[in-house]
């Protein structure tokens, strides 16, 4: 008798839909849509700018500079490089553009790097420290930093030392 009944229960084959199986299908497909238009809208806002970095990029790499750059004793540069001598191991760190990059680097060691998809990146020596001019599809960025100490070429560039 058990044997019936749960066949009976198994082996019925409804042509049909119920309400809760529509009313599951709807709300899983409602999720999914909302999900994705969300989604959708961050992609399509994104994708534009995806060859660019952005001024927040730029901040953050001034400030690790600075930073690196009052910890040094001395300094000098060449139009697309700038040389750093830190006071503890006396290791020269210098940031130059390398492809469409700005990487740092430790005794001409290693490959950390700062700035992507950069179009050029110069250095120009000044009595009170160094200017930075990066440029990035069709936008250029200047930025100052003041060295507490001194350069060795105290201003001038590498042609005029020479």
């Amino acid at each position: 008798m058990l044997k019936h009944t749960v066949s009976r229960y198994i082996c019925r084959n409804e042509q049909g839909v119920t309400l809760l199986e529509l009313m599951i299908g709807i709300v899983i497909f409602l999720y999914m849509t909302s999900v994705f238009s969300f989604m959708f809208h961050y992609w399509t806002a994104a994708g534009g700018k995806y060859n660019d970095f952005s001024y927040e990029e730029l901040l953050l790499f001034v400030n690790h500079l600075q930073t690196e750059f009052n910890g040094t004793e001395l300094y000098w540069t060449d139009k697309h490089k700038l040389y750093l001598l830190k006071p503890e191991d006396q290791s020269i760190v210098h940031y130059e553009h390398y492809n469409d990059k700005v990487r740092r680097q430790v005794g001409g060691r290693g490959h950390e790097v700062f700035l992507q998809r950069v179009e050029t990146f110069h250095v120009y020596e000044k009595p009170y420290g160094i200017d930075i001019v990066v440029s990035s599809n069709k936008q250029t960025w200047e930025k100052s930093l003041i060295h507490p100490s001194f350069s060795i070429g105290n201003g001038r560039t590498e042609e005029e030392r020479q």
